[in-house]
């Protein structure tokens, strides 16, 4: 809801070590990831996995694992998550 929403992008999250593609910086990834997640999320709600796989697909490529949990869509990077503000924001 709203107010998750504004929670997450008022929150800071450290992302040691994750690269960036073609510019951009992390604090943008930040927010796109989160509303990718959210779009997964509802994918998955309405049951449209086809939808969703080919989203959590193309972030895996980037190095970022999501996973459904009961208070929501969590995803993992590591040092070898390398972010595209662009394909992000293609996923939205």
């Amino acid at each position: 809801d709203a107010e998750d929403v504004a929670w997450f992008r008022e929150t800071k999250t450290t992302m040691v070590g994750v690269s960036m593609i073609g510019g951009g910086n992390l604090e943008q990834a930040q927010v796109l990831l989160h509303d990718v997640l959210l779009k997964w999320q509802a994918l998955r709600d309405q049951k449209d996995y086809a939808s969703a796989d080919k989203i959590r697909d193309a972030l895996l490529e980037m190095g970022v694992g999501v996973r459904a949990y009961g208070d929501g869509p969590q995803a993992s990077l590591t040092e070898q998550s390398k972010l595209d503000l662009g394909k992000l924001e293609s996923l939205k």
